[in-house]
């Protein structure tokens, strides 16, 4: 079966596609789930060590220096820093994780508590 068969039945021989033609088409469009995960790893680990200690590094500096601390602009940048170092550790581990393993494997509480932490930091 040729993958233009399935997103189009009216150029199969028969005019349908069945589910076990789109199962066919999905596993073989993961082939080298290795390769998908490298990628995945490389994107995603240098993204968190980044967000996670500079943002760990912007919120030391501006509050362990009592100059830094009496300035307003000051306090919206403590804001953004601690909500990007949430983002860093809650969303962008459990994204990766789920890249990873194409299914959810935390769990059904995990699940619930990050989709609404993920909402809540993000938007």
């Amino acid at each position: 079966m040729d993958l233009w068969e399935v997103i189009d039945p009216s150029t199969s021989k028969d005019d349908n596609a069945t589910i076990e033609d789109y199962l066919k088409l999905y596993a073989s469009a993961d082939e080298n789930p290795r390769i998908n995960t490298i990628v995945i790893l490389l994107v995603y680990v240098p993204v968190f060590l980044l967000a996670f200690f500079g943002n760990l590094i912007v919120l030391l500096v501006i509050l362990t220096d009592s100059r830094m601390r009496k300035s307003t602009a000051n306090y919206f940048l403590v804001n953004l820093a601690v909500t990007d170092l949430l983002v860093a550790v809650i969303c962008i581990p459990m994204t990766a994780i789920n890249y990873v393993y194409n299914v959810w494997v935390l769990g059904t509480t995990a699940c619930k508590i990050t989709s609404y932490m993920q909402g809540k930091y993000i938007y």
